[in-house]
């Protein structure tokens, strides 16, 4: 049986958010418009997908130290 996708909190959603938009180092300009929409996103409706969470741990993870 496959495992469940769980979203992470809103505080670490929020915390990825903030620190790739504003401290990551050399984010790309379509990684800056991909988190001001999934930010806008997130605060309108209060969920991500999948796809978009694994994505923005992604630029957090490269982008961020």
């Amino acid at each position: 049986m496959a495992a469940v996708w769980k979203q992470p909190s809103d505080e670490v959603i929020k915390h990825f958010i903030f620190e790739s938009l504003y401290h990551g180092v050399g984010i790309s300009e379509w990684e800056r418009s991909f988190l001001v929409s999934i930010d806008k996103q997130f605060r309108t409706n209060g969920t991500l997908s999948q796809k978009q969470v694994e994505k923005l741990e992604s630029i957090y993870a490269e982008k961020t130290k």
